[in-house]
Formats: C-alpha cells, sequence, structure tokens
C-alpha cells in the first residue's frame, strides 16, 4: 500500500504516529475487532495519537502505556484531565523548540521557556476534543504488558535503533529531561541496542502472545532490524505465528531517520499464540 498525504498535526513526539492511525484502525476492523467492549492496549503511546483514534473509532477502552511523563500528561489530557495541559504545553513548548536535540535541564532552566510558545501549546490543548475511555500508564513496557492480560490486541512499536545500528539516544534524553522538567525526577529509559534488539523484541512478542488475543508488531524502514534481518526470527517462531504481514508508504519528511529518506514505509505484523 502506498499513501501520499500530508503530515497531520498533531502534538510533538517522535515517531509521528498519527500517520499511521488509519492503518492500525483498518487492521483491526479485518480482524472483526469493531465492537465497543473490546480492549486495545500500547506498549509505547507516545503522543496518544494512534490510542486516542481507536478509542475515539471504536468507543472502547485502551489500555495506553509510555515510560516518559510527557507521553502520561497527553494521554490525561485526551482522557479529559485539564489540569495536566500546563505539564503538557511545556512539553510541547520544549520539544518544538529543540526538535531531536534537547538538551539538558540546566540548559532549558537556564535559557527559560518560551513563554508564547508555551501559551500556544496550551490553547492547542486546550482544544483538543476529549476522548474518555483511557487507562495510562507510565512503566518499563516489560511490566507493562502483564496487566494487559485480557486485552483483545497489543499494538507494539519500540525505541528501536536506527537502520544504521546506532542507538537512538534521542528518546532516552527526551525522556529523562522532560520528565525532570515535568516530574522532578529522572527515569532510566529501556535500551534497545543492536546487539539486544531482536531478543528483546522477540521477548515482548511472545509475552504479548501469551497474555492479549492479537499483537500487532510495528516496525520502520529507519530502524534496525530490518525486515530482511527480523522476519526469519518471526516467521516459523515456534510461540506465535505471523498471520499477516502488511505494509505502508509515505513520504518521510524530515521527522523519520533525520530526514535521509524520501519516502517511509511502516512494516506491521499481525501475531497470535500458536
Amino acid at each position: 500500500m502506498y499513501l501520499l498525504k500530508k503530515e497531520i498535526n498533531w502534538v510533538p513526539y517522535f515517531g509521528n504516529q498519527k500517520r499511521f492511525v488509519s492503518f492500525v484502525i483498518e487492521a483491526m476492523k479485518g480482524l472483526g475487532l469493531t465492537d465497543k467492549s473490546i480492549v486495545f492496549a500500547e506498549t509505547n503511546s507516545g503522543s496518544h495519537a494512534i490510542s486516542y483514534e481507536v478509542r475515539k473509532t471504536f468507543n472502547c477502552q485502551t489500555l495506553s502505556n509510555d515510560i516518559s511523563s510527557y507521553s502520561r500528561v497527553i494521554g490525561e489530557v485526551l482522557n479529559g484531565e485539564s489540569s495536566y495541559i500546563p505539564k503538557a504545553a511545556v512539553g510541547a513548548a520544549i520539544i518544538s523548540k529543540f526538535g531531536y536535540d534537547i538538551p539538558k535541564r540546566e540548559v532549558i532552566d537556564h535559557l527559560g521557556i518560551d513563554i508564547g510558545e508555551r501559551e500556544k501549546w496550551e490553547q492547542f490543548f486546550t482544544n483538543l476534543p476529549v476522548c474518555k475511555g483511557a487507562v495510562i500508564s507510565q512503566m518499563d513496557l516489560f511490566d507493562f504488558i502483564p496487566t494487559t492480560k485480557g486485552a483483545d490486541i497489543l499494538y507494539m512499536d519500540f525505541a528501536w535503533p536506527w537502520r544504521d545500528g546506532n542507538d537512538v539516544t534521542e528518546y532516552s534524553d527526551m525522556a529523562d529531561t522532560l520528565s525532570e522538567i515535568i516530574d522532578n525526577k529522572i527515569i532510566r529509559y529501556p535500551e534497545f541496542t543492536k546487539y539486544n534488539v531482536i531478543e528483546k523484541v522477540l521477548e515482548a512478542c511472545i509475552l504479548g502472545v501469551n497474555n492479549c488475543k492479537y499483537v500487532i508488531l510495528s516496525n520502520q524502514s529507519s530502524n534496525f532490524p530490518t525486515p530482511e534481518v527480523l522476519e526469519p526470527y518471526l516467521f516459523g517462531n515456534p510461540y506465535f505465528e505471523v498471520i499477516s504481514a502488511r505494509r505502508l508508504t509515505l513520504p518521510a519528511e524530515t521527522v523519520d531517520n533525520l530526514g535521509k529518506d524520501p519516502f517511509f514505509t511502516e512494516y506491521q505484523y499481525i501475531l497470535m499464540k500458536k
């Protein structure tokens, strides 16, 4: 599948999962998961674009998780907790200013947070339509997955290493700095490196299919391992089967792989326990 579509304006965050919402919803419809009684879970919710739209589309419950404090406060805002708007706006103002290169807290404190930018994002979050029905968690994904037991579908996308094998330290820097500013605490971001990523992904997949009916594993063309490397570990796995392998290609723009590629491909593997 190829999609020529401009990036949708959404909360600033890595990955920009807003682009894949319709692709995820299409997969759920193909599995017959359209009733309001279904439960949708997500290991790394980011800006909550996917879980938010799933909740709106099916009027169902979502279990959302991300270790970042910024992600948690966005989830709470979307779930109707307006008291979190100032914190979400601070995070958005910082990301808008620094992008991938978020400095340490002391640098941001020294430079100051632009009041106009913060107020702009406060208005943005205030105007976002509330959609209740989310359970928001902030924990390591391997601690979160057991809490999803009985969910109909688990969507998993990780902080994969870059395609060249370099670690995605940007996620750790962002999560640590924003958590320190928003919650006044430092967190430890789980490390996926080129040396352990396949082992960790398979561990998460096995844990996921043992707790949920289906798992959607998401990977992108900017990531390592590439499909050629990863798929032999997925197909023929003794613990789960791949019942569908899907692909969506769209213009990459500048948010993916630091703008190195003109096009971007989302790979989705739908898994279930053998």
